[in-house]
């Protein structure tokens, strides 16, 4: 018995499928932000320690799922994954335009002995990794 090899284009495809609807689930949050006004959203972002500008730079739609990954992977432990540095770190993963590159090192897992490379949250993330993670592959 043969399997059927999906057609080269489906892959691209799924690919545009998948950036539509994360672009559509993106503009549905923003839309209903802007359903609170202008000041009530703003208090809101602020107590994220975000503005309405950070929202427009921001560029990485994955920063939610890769940043907790890079945490795992790095050895950043759970108790230290809640802290109030969290917030910075999001901030950064989210305006970083290297996301792709970062998803990417992940996925293959060279992302312990890459992510200094790219990763602009390197000296935060450092310092909560626990020992065996991150700081046995740093570069010196």
């Amino acid at each position: 018995m043969s399997s059927v090899s999906p057609a080269p284009h489906e892959g691209v495809i799924h690919k545009l499928a998948s950036r539509l609807e994360e672009w559509r689930r993106w503009r549905a949050e923003r839309d209903e932000l802007n359903a609170l006004g202008c000041e009530t959203a703003s208090r809101l972002l602020a107590d994220c320690g975000l503005t309405i500008d950070d929202l427009d730079r921001m560029i990485n739609p994955k920063a939610h799922e890769l940043l907790p990954e890079m945490m795992a992977t790095l050895g950043v432990p759970d108790d230290a994954r809640s802290l109030a540095s969290r917030h910075d770190l999001e901030r950064t993963c989210g305006v970083c335009g290297e996301w792709k590159r970062c998803e990417a090192a992940l996925a293959v897992g060279t992302a312990i002995d890459t992510w200094r490379d790219f990763c602009g949250n390197a000296t935060t993330l450092d310092a909560l990794a626990a020992p065996q993670g991150a700081k046995s592959s740093k570069k010196g």
